[in-house]
């Protein structure tokens, strides 16, 4: 996992508008944040979920924004623990997909990680903006 500055790491934005109510959603404000941003990036390869980012024990993830794409066609998706994917979807060739909410958050359970789930053993590059509260 590599880790760097917000502005080195992270992509234009393309604002979601529904989100589900498995997930938790409110503002970013400095009382939600309430801790220093980590921005960690790396590359998924195999089929199925690979661990983006893993809250310490008792902690959950505040999700700010997130990026993903592949050089190769792949159906990416999100979930937290085992749980449902979520924002699943077909990528073509030289596609990606990009959440960014500030100034809200995605939220996941206490002690769940964010996964990148993929649909095949495609080389798919990730960047996630968060927190843990």
């Amino acid at each position: 996992m590599r880790k760097g500055t917000l502005g080195s790491l992270l992509p234009a934005a393309l604002i979601v508008g529904v989100l589900t109510l498995v997930w938790a959603f409110g503002p970013a404000t400095p009382a939600t944040i309430g801790a220093q941003l980590t921005v960690a990036s790396g590359q998924a390869v195999a089929l199925g979920d690979t661990t983006l980012a893993t809250p310490a024990a008792g902690k959950r993830l505040r999700i700010f924004a997130l990026h993903y794409g592949t050089a190769l066609g792949v159906t990416a998706g999100l979930r937290c623990a085992a749980g449902t994917v979520f924002f699943k979807q077909p990528l073509g060739v030289n596609t990606s997909f990009t959440l960014a909410l500030i100034p809200y958050f995605l939220e996941c359970g206490v002690d769940e990680a964010l996964r990148l789930n993929l649909g095949a053993g495609v080389a798919t590059e990730w960047t996630v903006l968060y927190v843990e509260v």
